[in-house]
């Protein structure tokens, strides 16, 4: 039992020393005039905590689509000559210039501006991109475009 309130006392200080250098949580003190009375108040940032949080599931997702094109080997990377919203379709010349894909854009397909997420309609004619696809029903589908990357 001695072992188990040392060991969650330890993790308790961690979580609350990470809390406290991630400013989620800010901790002041005060007294009264005549020094009589002192106060310690302790005080969550739950905007600074719900913002860490989406970063770092952006930075996730942007890890697996990494991830992923090393295992598959589907990745581009070049610009965007045009860009068809009536197929929702771009082309991408590759960035040695060799080759040209024709990649669809699904609503699941995750934009990003370098790493801060977008949408479909962030993207642009002579954009540089970096695409993560794959080929489904003879088409290739993007799983991600990254602006700028």
């Amino acid at each position: 039992m001695k072992r188990f309130l040392i060991v969650t006392l330890v993790i308790v200080l961690v979580l609350g020393g990470l809390a406290y250098y991630m400013n989620w949580v800010t901790v002041s003190t005060s007294n009264s005039p005549d020094k009589s009375d002192s106060g310690i108040r302790i005080a969550l940032n739950k905007g600074k905590v719900k913002e860490d949080v989406e970063k770092a599931q952006n930075n996730l997702e942007q890890t697996g689509d990494n991830v992923r094109a090393a295992l598959t080997g589907k990745k581009v990377t070049g610009h965007i000559q045009s860009i068809n919203s009536t197929k929702d379709t771009m082309t991408v010349m590759s960035s040695d210039g060799k080759q040209e894909f024709e990649i669809a854009v699904v609503p699941e397909t995750h934009v990003y501006l370098w790493t801060t997420p977008a949408t479909n309609r962030d993207l642009g004619r002579d954009d540089t991109v970096a695409v993560i696809y794959e080929e489904r029903a003879g088409r290739l589908v993007a799983h991600s475009v990254t602006i700028g990357g």
